[in-house]
Protein backbone atom coordinates (compact mmCIF):
# COMPACT_ATOMS: atom_id res chain seq x y z
CA UNK A 1 0.00 0.00 0.00
CA UNK A 2 1.14 3.46 -0.60
CA UNK A 3 -0.44 7.18 0.19
CA UNK A 4 1.23 9.89 -2.38
CA UNK A 5 -0.03 12.59 -3.75
CA UNK A 6 -3.25 12.95 -2.26
CA UNK A 7 -4.08 9.04 -2.98
CA UNK A 8 -4.06 5.59 -1.21
CA UNK A 9 -3.25 2.70 -3.90
CA UNK A 10 -3.31 -0.95 -2.90
CA UNK A 11 -0.18 -2.58 -4.46
CA UNK A 12 -1.32 -5.88 -5.90
CA UNK A 13 -2.10 -7.42 -9.06
CA UNK A 14 -5.69 -5.46 -8.98
CA UNK A 15 -4.85 -2.76 -6.45
CA UNK A 16 -7.74 -0.38 -5.88
CA UNK A 17 -6.70 3.64 -5.20
CA UNK A 18 -9.00 6.44 -3.83
CA UNK A 19 -8.48 10.22 -3.88
CA UNK A 20 -8.40 11.11 -0.29
CA UNK A 21 -9.67 14.19 -1.39
CA UNK A 22 -12.95 12.01 -1.91
CA UNK A 23 -13.04 9.99 1.24
CA UNK A 24 -16.29 10.77 3.51
CA UNK A 25 -15.55 7.96 5.89
CA UNK A 26 -13.35 5.58 8.15
CA UNK A 27 -14.47 2.56 9.85
CA UNK A 28 -11.90 0.60 11.76
CA UNK A 29 -13.35 -2.93 12.64
CA UNK A 30 -11.67 -6.17 13.57
CA UNK A 31 -7.94 -4.89 12.91
CA UNK A 32 -9.06 -3.58 9.41
CA UNK A 33 -9.78 0.05 8.13
CA UNK A 34 -12.80 0.18 5.30
CA UNK A 35 -12.48 3.41 3.58
CA UNK A 36 -15.38 4.56 1.85
CA UNK A 37 -16.76 7.64 -0.95
CA UNK A 38 -19.34 7.78 -2.68
CA UNK A 39 -18.71 5.53 -5.26
CA UNK A 40 -16.02 3.41 -3.85
CA UNK A 41 -14.81 1.11 -0.63
CA UNK A 42 -11.08 0.23 -0.22
CA UNK A 43 -10.53 -2.49 2.63
CA UNK A 44 -6.85 -2.28 4.78
CA UNK A 45 -5.83 -5.07 6.93
CA UNK A 46 -4.11 -3.75 9.25
CA UNK A 47 -2.86 -6.40 10.59
CA UNK A 48 -0.20 -7.16 7.36
CA UNK A 49 1.09 -3.16 7.71
CA UNK A 50 4.38 -2.85 9.71
CA UNK A 51 3.94 -0.84 12.93
CA UNK A 52 5.95 2.31 11.91
CA UNK A 53 3.89 2.20 8.32
CA UNK A 54 0.36 1.79 10.69
CA UNK A 55 1.33 4.84 12.42
CA UNK A 56 2.22 6.73 9.93
CA UNK A 57 -1.00 5.93 7.97
CA UNK A 58 -3.09 6.56 11.05
CA UNK A 59 -1.56 10.20 10.89
CA UNK A 60 -2.45 10.41 7.64
CA UNK A 61 -6.36 9.52 8.73
CA UNK A 62 -6.20 11.70 11.86
CA UNK A 63 -5.67 14.76 9.95
CA UNK A 64 -8.84 14.23 7.24
CA UNK A 65 -11.89 15.41 8.30
CA UNK A 66 -14.30 12.78 7.57
CA UNK A 67 -16.58 10.75 9.42
CA UNK A 68 -14.71 7.87 12.06
CA UNK A 69 -16.66 4.66 12.66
Amino acid sequence: MTVDKGIIKINHLFGKQIKMSEINQIEKYAGKYIIKTDKKKLSIDTHIIEEKSLLALNEVFKNLNVERI
